[in-house]
């Protein structure tokens, strides 16, 4: 588990980014709802698609969910924010 709860800005900032380039809504009207550490089950933060390839180790992380008052993300990362996956 990870044993840093403060969860870094560039973890924010990536998940913003990819809600912003995915959706009609500028980062200013968003807000972090809550994070959490984590510790995922493989390189594919254990949300792999079918027939992907994902690495077999665990992998620490966050969970974050982020909201514009209207919608609501979930996302799984790994530490920095370098590799991220939204949740269905």
């Amino acid at each position: 588990m990870n044993d840093n709860t403060e969860i870094p800005q560039a973890v924010i900032d990536a998940v913003f980014n990819d809600i912003t380039k995915n959706n009609a809504i500028s980062a200013d009207k968003l807000e972090v709802k809550e994070t959490q550490p984590n510790t995922w089950p493989d390189g594919c933060l254990g949300l792999a698609g079918p027939d992907e390839f994902c690495t077999q180790a665990l992998v620490e992380g966050w969970r974050v969910t982020a909201t514009d008052g209207q919608t609501t993300w979930a996302y799984r990362t790994d530490q920095t924010g370098a590799n991220l996956r939204i949740e269905s």
